[in-house]
């Protein structure tokens, strides 16, 4: 949501190694999050992506929390100063209409889902020479470690 949310859940698990070969998983999402993002974003979500119904947690909307965040940092919710450029209005008053919006928003990912946008396997392609070549030299150095 434009917060550093995306790259915050793609994750990565522990490496193993084995006498064959070296492992480690790399993914869109981690459990820690209620919802999986990188995971919404990568497939989409609900019908606008082909799948069943989907409803993000409402907490998402709450202030402090990433929905909320968005509306804010776009500005897509209050009054505007034209002189100023400033959001006019107390605080609570600027907190419930951020609110307003930020649920809307809500409303509109529960009924009508969200498009896939992928991004990571293109991603995944687009370094994979750069990945080997990283994989190349772990290897290699794990080889010299051994021979000594």
């Amino acid at each position: 949501m434009g917060l550093g949310d995306l790259r915050g859940s793609v994750s990565s698990s522990e490496t193993q190694i084995t006498e064959s070969a070296i492992f480690v998983e790399v993914g869109a999402g981690h459990k820690l999050q209620p919802y999986n993002y990188a995971e919404a974003v990568e497939y989409g979500t609900g019908p606008a992506a082909g799948r069943a119904a989907y409803t993000p947690p409402l907490s998402l909307t709450e202030p402090g929390q990433p929905l909320y965040e968005w509306v804010q940092i776009k500005h897509m919710a209050g009054v505007y100063s034209l002189k100023t450029q400033k959001r006019l209005g107390s605080k609570a008053t600027k907190g419930k209409e951020t609110q307003t919006v930020a649920r809307a928003i809500w409303n509109k990912i529960r009924n009508d889902g969200t498009r896939p946008h992928p991004y990571f396997f293109k991603a995944l392609e687009q370094k994979s020479d750069e990945i080997n070549k990283l994989f190349d030299d772990a290897v290699d150095k794990l080889v010299k470690q051994l021979g000594k």
